[in-house]
């Protein structure tokens, strides 16, 4: 087992390892937003008569939404310095009875789980807990827990593409065993918003999309581009540019947090955090990953977080 996710010392295999991902994603269901496939699941877990779901601390708050919106329990689990789910918090949150419960286990910064929270999970996917991934931060490649699972563990998959490949929308829902999820169909607000990502208008996009709660399919515009997109060539760019970032990091006496070589974005903890996010922001490098402490917060966040985008140094 890995004690984390795939390090990365070589560019020259992005091609074996999108491959992997071409077939582990091949079949899943194409969204607009990835918290659209989390809709989808959660309609599956309250169906299957699960209504407590488990996730770490550190998140996106787009990612509670879909959970409370089906009537859900949403319960928090402390962090670790990886900030992935603390094992033993993680079990205590679920306790004597995991069968009620589903576990989102979040790839933040493309990290595997350590030896301890992979033993924790797989208990409680024995003991009958649903275990759901958000393996955004790890697509294209398939999720990095999966070398840490036994074979024929049950598991959802999803992923948000459209930051990684530039797509005005695009997520990725898959599960094993398989399961028919629904196709849902596009509403005009779903193209407005592709529309206005288009011309450009990336801001007014985001604003269009935060009201859609409803499941939608992928654009044709994003299925298309997603179609022309050289997934081995961009994951190459990517990983060149996290390893001139890191090295950088390093010689300023910081730490990368996540894997070595981790594509999606390099992040790291500074005590001037926000500080640095503003004027980042101000010379036009807007970290990919930039979840600020919720309103009323009162349990421990990394204010202190930054990512820089690994396809520009």
């Amino acid at each position: 087992r890995r004690e984390r996710g795939p390090a990365v010392t070589d560019a020259g295999s992005a091609t074996a390892d999108v491959e992997d991902g071409r077939v582990f994603w091949s079949g899943a269901t194409h969204l607009a937003l990835g918290r659209h496939a989390l809709s989808l699941v959660a309609l599956d877990l309250r169906r299957r008569g699960i209504h407590q779901v488990a996730l770490p601390d550190h998140h996106c708050l787009t990612m509670v939404r879909p959970f409370q919106l089906e009537g859900m329990h949403v319960a928090h689990v402390a962090v670790g310095a990886d900030l992935l789910a603390d094992p033993r918090a993680l079990a205590a949150t679920v306790g004597e009875d995991p069968s009620s419960w589903a576990v989102l286990h979040c790839e933040t910064f493309g990290s595997g789980p350590g030896l301890d929270l992979a033993r924790t999970l797989t208990d409680l996917t024995r003991r009958g807990a649903a275990l759901v991934v958000d393996a955004t931060h790890t697509w294209p490649l398939p999720p990095a827990i999966l070398p840490a699972l036994p074979g024929g563990t049950a598991l959802t998959c999803l992923a948000s593409v459209r930051k990684f490949a530039h797509l005005p929308d695009g997520a990725l829902l898959t599960s094993a065993p398989a399961l028919a999820w629904p196709a849902p169909r596009r509403g005009p607000l779903d193209e407005d918003a592709t529309h206005a990502w288009l011309r450009g208008d990336v801001e007014g996009a985001e604003i269009l999309m935060e009201d859609q709660l409803a499941p939608a399919a992928m654009s044709t515009q994003a299925e298309a581009a997603l179609g022309r997109v050289d997934v081995p060539a961009t994951l190459d760019a990517h990983r060149r540019g996290a390893r001139v970032l890191e090295e950088g990091l390093r010689a300023r006496g910081l730490t990368p947090l996540g894997p070595r070589g981790a594509h999606f974005c390099t992040a790291f903890m500074h005590p001037r955090g926000p500080e640095l996010v503003v004027a980042l922001a101000r010379v036009g490098v807007d970290g990919p990953v930039w979840w600020p402490r919720p309103t009323g917060w009162s349990r421990a966040w990394p204010d202190d977080l930054i990512t820089l985008p690994t396809d520009s140094t």
